[in-house]
């Protein structure tokens, strides 16, 4: 459900959940989990990280871009299906952002002890 132009952000309402919505999660879920991995293996973290925690990190990422990143930059209509490429791209980028957070706080935790 895109935000109509000067709705404040307090009165936008996540799109209702339906069966093409549902499709879309998952397609979310599943690029966040292959940019988790992709991005162990491009980075080669599998000594320092666990490859779960890359994959949980990513499709978190991507959750949360495809919910709110995606309808607040006003992407076309994200509840119908296939996945449309523009929003896989923001959900990748969302997953990634959430993969080098995750990655510095390991460091930071990591150099502590």
């Amino acid at each position: 459900m895109n935000m109509p132009a000067g709705m404040p952000l307090a009165e936008w309402q996540p799109p209702e959940v339906t069966m093409h919505f549902s499709i879309n999660l998952l397609a979310w879920l599943l690029v966040g989990a292959a940019m988790g991995w992709l991005v162990s293996r491009l980075v080669r973290l599998r000594g320092r990280r666990p490859l779960l925690l890359n994959m949980a990190a990513g499709m978190i990422g991507a959750l949360l871009a495809g919910l709110w990143v995606a309808p607040l930059i006003a992407l076309p209509e994200q509840v119908a299906p296939p996945p449309s490429l523009d929003a896989m791209a923001v959900t990748s980028l969302g997953a990634v952002a959430v993969l080098v957070v995750v990655d510095g706080i390991w460091l930071w935790f990591r150099r502590l002890h």
